[in-house]
């Protein structure tokens, strides 16, 4: 099955690096890597013996918007699409387990995946005890795997605010619903959260509640006001921080921009 990674980056250089390197080393090697890079300073081509890669700069930011132009660039033969966060890292067999299970689902019931994390941040677990898979209601966006022709005609939502939050749950959500969404026990990351490139705090804040709003009535499920007040209370009750203080303006915000006024995100 031809595998095509689509990596959407911004001034993470060293975590990139890191990332290439964990591809070439797998036990199933990508057929091509398609990187998009919005950075700033540093903007550096990749290459590589292993797989071909497609080096794409661009000057439009955010994941969507740079995953769609993945999705554009990337070969018309590929069978699996994985789109991967620009800091995480692959155990060796990932993309195996990946490929086998889409190979094994000779219904093709399968149309998205995720695999297990080691690691999400500073939260760390230990490997599962079981194997195979488990369905999930949607996918993680550090690293989702997709059949390629279940995403025919789906696109990132390009509306979403700033860095485009929810983007992964938006996506997976629409091939849900004629899908299958699984998690692998033996596809194994790490998802670094490098603190490169991320927006501040009040972006997140404004995020929280922005996103959730518009992606709420575009998918019919009405304001989710228990939500909305969890993200409010959750920042406030923390506000000691600064950067709590900050998603608490940012909720603030969205709150009256997006929903009182009912402005566009």
């Amino acid at each position: 099955m031809f595998v095509s990674v689509i990596i959407a980056t911004k001034d993470r250089y060293q975590e990139l690096h890191n990332l290439v390197i964990s591809l070439t080393k797998q036990s199933h090697i990508p057929d091509e890597l398609v990187i998009v890079d919005s950075s700033e300073t540093n903007i550096v081509s990749f290459t590589s013996d292993s797989f071909e890669v497609k080096y794409i700069p661009t000057d439009r930011k955010g994941i969507s918007v740079q995953r769609n132009i993945g999705i554009r660039n990337a070969d018309v033969n590929a069978d699996i699409v994985l789109f991967l966060d620009d800091d995480m890292l692959l155990e060796r067999d990932y993309l195996k387990v990946v490929v086998r299970t889409f190979q094994e689902d000779t219904q093709g019931l399968i149309g998205g995946i995720n695999g297990f994390l080691l690691q999400n941040g500073s939260f760390k677990t230990e490997k599962p005890s079981q194997h195979g898979f488990h369905e999930i209601k949607d996918l993680y966006g550090c690293n989702m795997a997709f059949r390629a022709k279940v995403i025919k005609n789906v696109w990132f939502d390009e509306k979403l605010a700033l860095y485009s939050w929810l983007e992964d749950w938006d996506f997976s959500t629409i091939i849900g619903r004629t899908h299958k969404l699984v998690r692998c026990y033996d596809a194994f990351g790490y998802h670094m959260q490098s603190p490169a490139g991320r927006v501040n705090g009040m972006k997140l804040g404004y995020m929280q509640l922005a996103n959730r709003y518009y992606l709420n009535k575009k998918h019919g499920l009405g304001v989710d006001y228990m939500q909305f007040a969890k993200h409010i209370i959750a920042n406030l009750l923390r506000s000691y921080k600064i950067t709590y203080f900050e998603r608490f303006c940012g909720n603030m915000r969205a709150l009256f921009r997006v929903i009182v006024l009912g402005k566009d995100i």
